[in-house]
């Protein structure tokens, strides 16, 4: 299964924020894109003062982390 908040993204889901994502058993925050077969996981990155927005003005910083993911409707 594959979920995400992007219109553009063959995962995309206007109910995605019904799902929670694991990698690894671990619950993950800000996710926007999550796949199961792929195992990855594209998450939000906020730096230590909590900005998402620290890459070029209006775009948001992200990172994928790679593992064994689940998405779950909760």
């Amino acid at each position: 299964m594959r979920k995400s908040i992007i219109k553009q993204d063959p995962g995309y889901d206007p109910d995605a924020w019904k799902y929670s994502v694991y990698l690894d058993g671990k619950r993950i925050e800000y996710v926007f894109t999550a796949d199961e077969e792929l195992r990855f996981v594209s998450v939000f990155d906020p730096d230590v003062a909590g900005s998402f927005m620290k890459g070029k003005p209006g775009e948001p910083i992200m990172k994928v982390l790679e593992g064994k993911v689940e998405i779950r409707e909760e």
